[in-house]
């Protein structure tokens, strides 16, 4: 089994690195290439997965960033790091005051939020993608009721109760025409499709001023009969 990130941070103490000339510092940048690229190798089956490099330190956001290996500040041993392990600007982060410092730590989380969000987003446009597979499929039915169900847990993820509850309802319907006995894969899949679109409708209808019943009903007795 696959287990796949949505993103990945790389995490480097840089008081601990001892950096204390140059020789050093190319050793640095080697290293944490290395470790990047091994993390990268690990990933390679789920390319759209992002890859974030952050330096923690103990120190405050300032001038005493330390300066040692070279590096005359934060800025410039950022630059350096992310031209040499081939990363954009929103990849590489400091973590300051040993994650006290709420601003940088405020960063960090919103760029990974970020990512995280793109990463289910273009999961959505690949999976789409793959419609015309459908009827070229040997199980058509069961093609389709796994498709839907991904667009609908990444739906999820994301927060988008109406594509969710769409996708879901579709993975169950498709796996309702299958006429035989379905794997207990299948049955699962089933129940959570119908768990999570009940239960995103309920919570929907709650934070309603105007709850509406009639959507919640149907998906209560779907529901019910699926048990």
């Amino acid at each position: 089994q696959t287990t796949h990130f949505s993103t990945v941070v790389v995490l480097f103490d840089w008081d601990e690195t001892g950096l204390e000339t140059a020789e050093d510092r190319i050793a640095f940048q080697n290293a944490v290439g290395t470790q990047l690229d091994n993390v990268r190798n690990r990933l390679r089956n789920t390319p759209n997965t992002f890859v974030h490099l952050a330096l923690y330190t103990a120190m405050r956001r300032g001038p005493e960033f330390p300066t040692a290996g070279g590096f005359n500040n934060v800025e410039e041993a950022m630059v350096v790091l992310r031209h040499h392990c081939n990363l954009d600007q929103r990849q590489v982060f400091v973590v300051y005051q040993a994650g006290e410092d709420t601003y940088s730590v405020s960063m960090l989380q919103k760029t990974l939020t970020d990512a995280a969000q793109r990463y289910h987003r273009e999961e959505i446009s690949r999976i789409k993608r793959l419609k015309g597979d459908i009827a070229r499929s040997a199980n058509p039915s069961y093609y389709l009721a796994r498709h839907r169900f991904k667009c609908g847990w990444h739906s999820m993820v994301l927060a988008d109760a109406k594509n969710m509850i769409h996708n879901f309802d579709k993975s169950y319907n498709a796996l309702r025409a299958i006429h035989h006995n379905p794997a207990l894969s299948a049955r699962i899949c089933a129940s959570l499709a119908k768990w999570h679109t009940l239960q995103m409708t309920l919570e929907s209808a709650i934070a309603s001023q105007i709850p509406d019943m009639n959507a919640v009903e149907p998906q209560i007795q779907q529901f019910m009969q699926h048990m």
